[in-house]
């Protein structure tokens, strides 16, 4: 038995989702990468204190959870009906001339409100595409096994240069004092212990990171 053309569309825009997804997920981290290469490279030039560098990099992330959340609409919430796919089909297939997408909105259509000639267009239109793989034609070139696995493999190039460098470590940094409500940067001593009222405290401060250079 045939499978119904909305079956085959259906579970071909499943794996598109998919692909989709995957493919912008990719792009953003090294499009975060990449940024955060460029602004390790700035701070070798121009050193930044680790406040600045958390100012900066807030904007990528902003970037990064922004586009994150489109593509998942895109992709999950709002992605293209069966007709619509169907009729990106018939784009590679100008022969059918429209005939897949009346079948595929007829198939969506309960059976028993079908006239005969639209039982006929399905059946004809299932038959005629039995041979053909509706996800292969619908699948964008980024989005194939290739370009996937050589955008995985570039990110993990890449990963370590770019969360590990100078600059992302300050902004690292920054973030964790921020959540703690300590500066981690300075060691200060005595620190917060009492000492005895009219005497002399000798007060030192230690920079713990950064070359002993206070940024």
């Amino acid at each position: 038995m045939i499978d119904s053309l909305t079956e085959r569309l259906s579970r071909s825009r499943t794996l598109l989702q998919r692909r989709w997804w995957l493919s912008g997920l990719l792009v953003n981290i090294l499009t975060v990468f990449a940024l955060l290469l460029l602004l390790g490279a700035a701070n070798r030039i121009f050193p930044l204190r680790e406040q600045q560098a958390f100012v900066l990099f807030l904007p990528v992330f902003l970037l990064f959870v922004g586009r994150l959340v489109w593509d998942t609409y895109r992709a999950w919430l709002a992605p293209p009906s069966l007709p619509q796919l169907a009729a990106e089909v018939e784009k590679v297939n100008p022969r059918w001339m429209d005939a897949l997408i009346c079948a595929v909105e007829q198939e969506e259509r309960p059976p028993e409100k079908r006239r005969e000639l639209e039982r006929a267009l399905v059946e004809k239109m299932r038959r005629e595409t039995a041979r053909v793989d509706f996800a292969e034609v619908l699948m964008r070139p980024r989005w194939r096994n290739g370009p996937l696995a050589a955008m995985g493999f570039l990110l993990l190039v890449l990963a370590w240069p770019a969360a590990g460098n100078e600059y992302s470590r300050k902004a690292a940094h920054h973030f964790g004092d921020l959540l703690s409500g300590t500066s981690s940067g300075i060691a200060v001593a005595p620190g917060d212990h009492a000492v005895p009222v009219d005497t002399d405290a000798r007060i030192t401060a230690e920079v713990l990171r950064w070359e002993d250079e206070a940024r």
